[in-house]
């Protein structure tokens, strides 16, 4: 993945405010502020000392279990929740720290100022725990930064800036979500016709991980929440390749992409550029061993099904890994010309796809008689026909017999089961 793709898809950061189109996601927060009510008894010394401590290890209690933070998340939550159990604690933080530089400000164009703020900022980035198997490696983060920063000016700005997107229209290009002030806002200062253009400063994790020696780590699945005083926690979950030995600690390598979005509109159209430091090229680099400190299982299992038809026959077979957090794996399946034409049609998202023959669209997983929804539940097709169901299973209880249950266009199917051993 090139610079420019980290930095785009990176601009994803997942604040409500404003969401770009599919080129650039971006997305502004603009906190709501509360002032806190003073106190109005006094307090000893010792109890206001015996109460600082007591929340003191509340906190870092909170800070250290980020997993749990998104244990109410409609999909993920159980697993989340149980990684919060099995992970290791880390605690370990890396800082940026500011590069205080003397220099005129007033002598400066609008790129250098830019330049210059930001080697002043600052932030931490502290690895609160992770859990890595043999197949995907699982962090939770705090990245302790101040709340998004976006400022509005008159006229064109003046400097080096590198343009790398431009329309005619910014707000036709772009999909404003969230804060319904903000929006507004927004679109007021971009609708008057004179030029004018803002910035936008918000740090974020760049999406996946990899190695020192530059083997990719691909991300799986990610999620933030943002604190008032604009701190990020979140966690990523990111895919280990199978050429990585199982018996080493993991050099893992993630970056931070910091910088300014810079946009600028007037009557002839709009240009977006994204100014970050010479120096690092916009990434500050953070390295930390992680213990390799989970094991899967590995599952399989196949059937030949013959149906009253050709078009319904097929062979499935099945390749799972079961681990303390989720039963991850696929369900590779080799049907008829007509399943594929059906794959087709419904990836086209073509009219006629519900009018195409039936065929299976997913599994759920049966651990005895208790049914476990699929929660990734992708489909794709290779190059070679073959249909390919993406498996990822909450974890189910221990000694339960595990088996597959297709999941055709008017629901699960009996007699098709695939027993997993």
């Amino acid at each position: 993945m090139t610079r420019e793709d980290r930095i785009k898809k990176s601009l994803d950061i997942r604040l409500s405010g404003i969401q770009a189109g599919p080129n650039t996601a971006w997305q502004v927060l603009k906190a709501a502020q509360e002032k806190e009510k003073p106190m109005k008894k006094k307090l000893t010394f010792a109890l206001a000392l015996t109460l600082a401590l007591v929340l003191a290890g509340v906190a870092l209690a909170a800070s250290l279990n980020v997993f749990g933070l998104f244990k109410d998340d409609e999909v993920k939550g159980k697993q989340l929740s149980q990684l919060a159990e099995v992970a290791q604690t880390y605690g370990e933080t890396i800082t940026k720290t500011p590069q205080t530089r003397p220099q005129e400000m007033e002598s400066l164009d609008d790129y250098q100022k830019l330049i210059a703020k930001l080697n002043a900022k600052t932030f931490d980035f502290t690895l609160e725990q992770a859990y890595a198997d043999n197949k995907t490696l699982y962090i939770s983060y705090t990245l302790k930064v101040a709340k998004p920063e976006i400022t509005y000016h008159e006229g064109q700005p003046s400097g080096d800036f590198e343009w790398y997107a431009e329309g005619k229209r910014w707000l036709d290009d772009r999909q404003l979500t969230g804060d319904p002030a903000l929006k507004q806002e927004l679109e007021e200062f971009l609708n008057q016709p004179q030029a004018r253009y803002f910035t936008f400063y918000s740090p974020s994790l760049a999406d996946g991980a990899s190695l020192l020696d530059g083997t990719d780590l691909p991300i799986q699945d990610s999620g933030t929440k943002r604190l008032e005083d604009g701190t990020v926690q979140g966690y990523t979950a990111c895919r280990i390749p199978e050429s990585v030995s199982k018996d080493q600690p993991l050099e893992a390598v993630m970056n931070i992409i910091y910088g300014y979005i810079v946009v600028y509109q007037d009557e002839a159209g709009y240009k977006e550029a994204f100014v970050n430091n010479p120096e690092d090229r916009g990434m500050k680099r953070l390295t930390f061993t992680i213990a390799r400190n989970g094991k899967t299982t590995s599952l399989v299992g196949s059937l030949s099904h013959q149906a009253d038809t050709a078009e319904g026959s097929y062979t499935a077979q099945a390749q799972a890994f079961l681990s303390p957090v989720n039963i991850k794996g696929t369900v590779t399946i080799k049907g008829s010309q007509a399943w594929i034409d059906s794959w087709h049609k419904a990836n086209a998202m073509m009219d006629d796809a519900t009018g195409t023959v039936d065929r299976i669209y997913d599994y759920v997983l049966y651990a005895g008689d208790t049914p476990y929804v699929n929660k990734h539940g992708g489909i794709s097709l290779k190059d070679n026909g073959d249909i390919v169901i993406d498996l990822d299973f909450d974890a189910p209880g221990t000694g339960q017999p595990l088996h597959l249950r297709p999941v055709y266009r008017d629901g699960e199917i009996m007699g098709e089961d695939i027993v997993l051993k």
